[in-house]
């Protein structure tokens, strides 16, 4: 009698087939694939991004009430752990509400929300911990060895590229030729790449669908109509702009290396890697600059030759002695320590200082005015003018500069008796106000400590530099018959005692960059006659550049790689049919 074999078995003798595990195995996992598996989860990723769009909103209504610096550096983006106000979601409600439905929430109350730097760090280890789960490597022996020596030569271009615009003597302008050169390399590249397209789809006739055929050949013919007119029309980009074009192209250069040692590791999920490497990096540079970028501004007239610039979101208390035969004496005090003096109720005293400081009232963004009643000061310029506070500068009347006053006691350090009460006060500084008004002459007050004289005054904080920048002339035209400025540019002579001076001119796009620095032209004053240039301090500058192209290589490997696939499996669908 013939007997039926269990399907059990049968199915357990296919070759590769191993029988399913005991429940209690299945489940078991290490606490440390536990953990590993929790970081790179997707749920995790969504909640980090829902969580990022949150403050990304919290903070664009809080500027309302705080400005723009305060949100971005100091209090939700830039930061840990960001306190977020309910009074900010009340002025968003009431800006859509009738004035009886106004909600009347004036309150610090608030709750603790991780910030901008936490919520980042926390993407970062998601990203890297489901590359290290997901994206299995490949490749082994002799491929393995060259793919990662590939990916590392690439890497050191990238850190090339981004150390070279870095040049302490570089102007940021390309040569006429080197301009020229680089404009024949993109119409060469554009042309490469329309004969590319046209011999691979030559090749893909009758291979693929008619329809997708169709579809990608017009593609590609507007790719190819915009390299002809390349070449034949007279197609350009400003001399300026060629320089991001020059950034663009060798960050490109370099990527393409790294792409090469990742599709060698990883094969087709090089494109994938390759686009959140370029991700990384941008977090990064956001962190990067966030802890150690500097940004100010240097105004210049005609024929003045200036050696410092102004943060204009930081003041400073000054003492200037000037007794010296070769040098002014400039000692200062921060606005932050002049701010939490005032809140405790410390006196200021430091060794360097001729007089301890008492802050008597402090604030952080103030109007002026002529005294109507008695004011804390007894001396100078604060018993006819009077400083009143008035809520920080929030940017969206236009205003984004915040104007810090205080009144402070000058003490003797040996007797403790007071030297008077003065008003100081960034609306005095000379900087701001245009040399020669009324208020820039009450800058710096008279001071007489034992004898010896001293002014002081609050002023933007300055950041002193071992060479100038002269202004020798500054170039200003207008669009015909109009008052809308077409073009402005400074022509300076940098004058450095350790290098020979030399005359550069700095305009839109084109920046002087020099020790480590870049200057850009920003405005100007209204006498025409006056430069104001922007100044950054940033090594990371050229990462968002590497960035880019990191991603977009990526997207164009991934994504190429779907799209051939895509169209194959329905070539295959269509044949299979017909």
């Amino acid at each position: 009698m013939a007997t039926t074999e269990p399907s059990t078995s049968r199915l357990s003798s296919r070759e590769g087939f191993a029988p399913a595990p005991p429940s209690d195995a299945r489940t078991a996992k290490s606490p440390l694939a536990t953990i590993g598996e929790t970081l790179a989860s997707l749920r995790l990723a969504v909640v980090l991004l829902s969580m990022l769009i949150f403050l990304v909103f919290a903070g664009t209504i809080a500027q309302v009430e705080h400005g723009i610096w305060y949100v971005v550096r100091d209090g939700y983006f830039r930061v840990w752990w960001a306190w977020i106000e309910f009074q900010a979601f009340a002025d968003f409600y009431n800006a859509f509400r009738a004035a009886e439905h106004h909600i009347d929430y004036v309150s610090d109350a608030g709750f603790w929300f991780p910030g901008g730097y936490l919520i980042g760090f926390a993407m970062a280890i998601n990203l890297l911990a489901a590359h290290s789960l997901r994206f299995k490597v490949t490749a082994s022996g002799t491929r393995l060895l060259a793919g990662l020596a590939t990916t590392t030569i690439g890497t050191l271009l990238l850190g090339w590229v981004t150390l070279s615009w870095l040049d302490e003597t570089q102007v940021g302008k390309l040569s006429e030729s080197a301009t020229y050169s680089l404009w024949f390399g993109v119409k060469a590249a554009t042309i490469v790449i329309a004969a590319g397209g046209a011999a691979w789809l030559a090749s893909r006739w009758g291979k693929l669908r008619t329809g997708d055929w169709m579809v990608l050949a017009a593609a590609n013919l507007l790719l190819s109509i915009v390299a002809g007119g390349l070449v034949v029309g007279d197609w350009t980009i400003p001399p300026e702009a060629m320089r991001i074009v020059w950034m663009l192209a060798q960050a490109t250069i370099a990527g393409a290396v790294v792409l090469g040692g990742c599709w060698l590791v990883f094969n087709r999920r090089a494109g994938v890697v390759l686009l959140h490497a370029g991700v990384l990096v941008l977090m990064a540079h956001e962190f990067y600059t966030g802890m150690a970028a500097d940004e100010s501004q240097m105004r210049i007239d005609e024929g003045q030759s200036v050696n410092f610039s102004v943060d204009s979101r930081n003041a400073e208390l000054v003492l200037v002695d000037r007794s010296g035969k070769e040098a002014d004496r400039h000692i200062v005090v921060d606005d932050a320590r002049l701010a939490n003096a005032f809140d405790s109720g410390q006196v200021i005293s430091d060794p360097q200082l001729p007089v301890d400081i008492r802050v008597v009232e402090y604030f952080s963004n103030s109007n002026i005015a002529s005294a109507k009643q008695q004011t804390p000061a007894t001396k100078g310029v604060g018993k006819s003018i009077a400083a009143s506070a008035i809520p920080k500068a929030s940017g969206s009347s236009g205003i984004d500069l915040d104007f810090p006053s205080a009144y402070v006691e000058l003490l003797d350090k040996k007797s403790g008796d007071s030297l008077g009460t003065y008003l100081v006060s960034t609306h005095f500084d000379d900087w701001i106000t245009v040399p020669g008004a009324r208020l820039a002459e009450f800058n710096l007050q008279p001071l007489d400590v034992s004898g010896q004289q001293y002014e002081v005054g609050l002023r933007l904080r300055r950041i002193y530099r071992p060479f100038s920048l002269k202004l020798i002339d500054f170039e200003f035209t207008r669009y015909a018959g109009t008052d809308t400025p077409k073009s402005y540019k400074s022509i300076v002579e940098v004058q450095d005692p350790e290098l020979a001076s030399r005359t550069v001119t700095i305009w839109m796009n084109n920046p002087l960059r020099y020790r480590g620095e870049t200057f850009y032209q920003q405005s100007f004053d209204k006498t025409e006659k006056t430069t104001i240039l922007q100044v950054a301090k940033n090594e990371g500058y050229m990462l968002p550049y590497v960035s880019c192209m990191l991603v977009l290589l990526g997207m164009v490997w991934h994504f190429g790689f779907a799209l051939t696939n895509f169209l194959q499996r329905r070539a295959s669908t269509q044949a299979t049919y017909d």
